[in-house]
């Protein structure tokens, strides 16, 4: 028998899930996974992330983590198209001197069809494959004379239905404050490889406006330019958030379609009502199919410390 089709639909379900961020006219981007949004707040804010803090800022610019603040550990789950789905575990601390920040990120593409082509053109089943992902990052960020950097490096693994494929990333960033607004520049997988071909490479810009503040509410007006190097595509996004109370955040975004017709609005939500746990949700419909639920469940060290005092030291 003549192999004619390995994975029946394993590409164009691979390409389906790049559509929510990207999608890219050669075929010389690996990775393409890469660009799903892994943080939920910047996914209700349509992608705009480049001037987060703490975990978030591993996937978009990581001098964000420069302003973590306090101990935070991060769980998420989002799901996507058909039985797809990703999953992020991740961790943050701020250091005498900048912030650091790890994170493991899974991505399942589901039960995928698995077909022979016969000598006679019969489609013959083979059963079905479940083809996955993982990167394991890790970054640091500080200020220096008042402009904040960052860099990241990422593990990358993939099995396409028993076609592996390893390799690495490298993201820098760069932030700055003038006044109220907060500005922000990354360059994603500036270098890199997955097997032996180069990753997709974004240039993101962004700035979070605090547009108006009374008491404990504050709203931020949110702007950012994407463009997609790999792919020559530019697209631009505005979003609000707004933090009513101390326990609740609203958000919402909208991102303009780019030349292939990928964009999009998106909505969510933040609450924290303890001082240690909060819940993030996104609802990202942000491309050319159908949209997506993300959930991430926050720990903070710090507000369950505060909330139960200062530890007594150890009677000598």
């Amino acid at each position: 028998m003549k192999t004619a089709l390995k994975i029946l639909g394993l590409m164009a379900l691979c390409q389906t899930l790049a559509a929510q961020e990207n999608t890219y006219q050669t075929s010389h981007s690996a990775g393409r996974w890469l660009n799903l949004p892994y943080s939920t707040r910047a996914a209700a804010l349509a992608g705009l992330g480049t001037t987060g803090s703490g975990v978030d800022a591993l996937s978009y610019n990581p001098a964000g983590l420069a302003n973590t603040q306090e101990l935070q550990a991060s769980l998420e789950q989002n799901f996507w198209l058909t039985d797809a789905s990703s999953q992020r575990v991740g961790f943050a601390m701020p250091l005498s001197i900048g912030g650091l920040g790890i994170a493991f990120d899974n991505v399942n593409y589901g039960s995928v069809a698995q077909y022979n082509v016969s000598n006679i053109g019969q489609i013959v089943a083979l059963g079905s494959v479940n083809p996955d992902a993982w990167a394991l990052q890790a970054g640091y960020g500080c200020t220096l004379d008042g402009v904040g950097l960052g860099v990241a490096i990422q593990g990358l693994d993939q099995n396409l239905g028993g076609q592996v494929a390893s390799g690495a990333s490298l993201d820098l960033g760069g932030a700055y404050q003038i006044d109220d607004v907060n500005l922000g520049v990354s360059l994603l997988q500036a270098a890199g490889f997955l097997g032996n071909e180069g990753l997709p490479m974004n240039l993101d810009m962004g700035a979070d406006w605090d547009a108006w503040n009374r008491g404990q509410t504050q709203i931020d007006v949110l702007a950012g330019l994407r463009w997609q190097i790999s792919d020559s595509q530019e697209t631009a996004a505005l979003g609000v958030e707004a933090h009513l109370t101390p326990i609740l955040d609203l958000r919402a975004g909208y991102r303009a379609a780019n030349a292939l017709g990928v964009g999009g609005w998106a909505a969510g939500l933040g609450v924290r009502p303890l001082p240690w746990i909060g819940l993030d949700y996104a609802y990202n419909a942000v491309g050319s199919l159908q949209a997506s639920n993300q959930v991430t469940l926050n720990a903070y060290w710090d507000g369950w410390h505060h909330l139960n005092g200062p530890k007594e030291p150890n009677p000598k």
